[in-house]
């Protein structure tokens, strides 16, 4: 009988690891043993690992369309070594991003030596591909116009302006103590409590406030603009694909994700903001006895203001877009 947090673990039954302290292969279904008898813990394997050996095998790149939604719970099918050339190349080119990201230290990480073959191509992961719509994050992309972030920055700027003088604008007229009309006074101050929420809800929907747990290692970021997989329509938001490990007292520790790019969160050239949008997971703690709900990022989209110009041409028809648009620009 192995003991992990306050569980114990049967050795018989699949356990974590056994009384030697081995550690039993991932793709058996550990049973744990609770207050009320045995648990045996499954997960869908895109999404959870129980370790890093795991997660490189069963952990594809979220930025790639490959799924066809059906779940792949917890089996024997996956092997632990590589047979292939494709796959050992694709093994070494994620222990290496790994290791450049900070997620393995560099004594984990050993690169084969691919002189004799420098075909092999891992055909995995997209930033093994050399694609020219991936890039590290943190890392701007060579070819990014200056002169255009430029412009978009001062159109921010003048709508910004614009709005806050609408805004005190309107406040001096709720202001007038000429004014008795107590109707007025009821929208004045209607619109004063619209203008606070509205703050509120921008300033909750770009920070951070909401805790995450654990720590997340971005492994892949894809830049919006561009038609990642030939469907002839562009992303709207920069995404990354990302690995977040749990603390030591949750299983499975791992979690695949797609997030948006948290130093660039605009869209739309500032009139809309990229929004992580979530999956529900379930893991074990240990330290409790219980299992318990996490959420895990599932993809990035583009969310227009609710008091921008833009809510037009969202709820539009395609008979009115033109003329929305050119209302727009005008």
């Amino acid at each position: 009988m192995a003991i992990v947090g306050n569980l114990e673990i049967s050795t018989i039954t699949n356990p974590l690891t056994t009384t030697d302290g081995q550690q039993i292969p991932f793709d058996q279904c550990p049973c744990f043993k609770t207050s009320t008898g045995y648990k045996c813990i499954q997960y869908d394997t895109r999404y959870q690992a129980t370790s890093l050996d795991e997660a490189m095998i069963t952990f594809n790149d979220l930025t790639l369309d490959l799924y066809d939604g059906a779940p792949e719970v917890t089996a024997t099918e996956y092997e632990s070594e590589c047979k292939t050339a494709d796959c050992a190349k694709c093994m070494d080119d994620i222990k290496q991003r790994l290791h450049e990201i900070g997620m393995i230290p560099n004594t984990t990480a050993t690169i084969q030596d691919y002189n004799n073959n420098a075909t092999v191509t891992c055909s995995r992961y997209r930033f093994s591909k050399d694609s020219s719509s991936e890039y590290k994050y943190g890392e701007k992309k060579e070819d990014e116009d200056e002169g255009e972030n430029k412009i978009k920055e001062l159109k921010n700027k003048i709508n910004e302006m614009k709005k806050e003088l609408k805004e005190k604008e309107n406040e001096m007229k709720c202001n007038d103590s000429s004014s008795e009309d107590e109707d007025k006074k009821s929208k004045c101050k209607e619109g004063k409590k619209k203008r606070l929420r509205r703050q509120v809800s921008v300033a909750s929907t770009n920070g951070s406030s909401v805790s995450m747990i654990g720590t997340r290692f971005n492994i892949s970021c894809t830049e919006k603009g561009i038609d990642l997989d030939g469907s002839g329509v562009v992303s709207l938001c920069n995404k990354c694909w990302s690995w977040r490990r749990l603390p030591s007292n949750y299983y499975p520790q791992y979690v695949n994700e797609l997030v948006c790019d948290s130093l660039n969160t605009e869209c739309l050239s500032g009139f809309a903001t990229c929004s992580v949008g979530t999956r529900s997971i379930e893991v074990y703690r240990t330290d409790i006895n219980q299992t318990v709900t996490l959420t895990a990022g599932a993809f990035c989209e583009c969310k227009v203001f609710s008091n921008g110009p833009l809510l037009n041409l969202v709820n539009g028809t395609a008979q009115q877009g033109q003329t929305i648009l050119n209302n727009i620009i005008g």
